[in-house]
């Protein structure tokens, strides 16, 4: 069997979903609904102007509307035109302080890349002065003469010094842990 779809009638509901929907029913800017439930908080009928999910009762806030002598066509546009300027004025002013956040970030890092290179610098001018000092200088007058062995020997012997140098240069250079 067939089935047949029946198109449903749209009523009009009383309620809308969104202030926006309101606002373009009433003829107002948005920020004037807003404004206006701020303006008349101590009104009791305040409360029966959305529903409990949050919907906006049309019927009701013609009646709010009309009871305050509110004037819709008044409220329209300057005011939105002016919160929305001032709201992309914020977000720009935002953008900009984020931007210049990062690039202190950033010049600071430099900073410390700088920093590193020379200390890394400094520190291969110091191995190759120490090895040099230790193998060309010192180790050869010892290790005339002996055995391979003895050699061996001496050789740890250097490495070790030359380690216990480098271990007590990297103590004194600043930022090593």
């Amino acid at each position: 069997m067939k089935k047949t779809k029946t198109k449903r009638k749209k009523t009009g509901s009383p309620y809308v979903r969104s202030r926006i929907e309101l606002a373009a029913i009433l003829g107002c800017a948005p920020r004037s609904i807003t404004r206006w439930m701020h303006k008349h908080a101590d009104d009791p009928t305040v409360d029966s102007l959305r529903s409990g999910n949050g919907h906006w009762h049309v019927e009701n806030w013609r009646a709010f509307i009309a009871k305050h002598g509110l004037n819709v066509a008044e409220d329209t546009e300057p005011d939105d035109v002016d919160s929305l300027s001032s709201v992309r004025l914020a977000q720009e002013r935002l953008k900009l302080a984020t931007l210049q956040r990062r690039e202190a970030l950033e010049a600071g890092k430099l900073m410390e890349v700088a920093k590193a290179a020379q200390i890394l610098e400094e520190m291969c001018e110091r191995v190759k002065m120490t090895m040099r000092q230790i193998f060309e200088d010192e180790l050869p007058p010892v290790v005339a003469g002996l055995s391979a062995g003895a050699v061996r020997a001496e050789m740890r012997k250097a490495n070790d010094r030359f380690l216990i140098i480098m271990r007590e240069y990297a103590n004194k250079l600043p930022g090593l842990p």
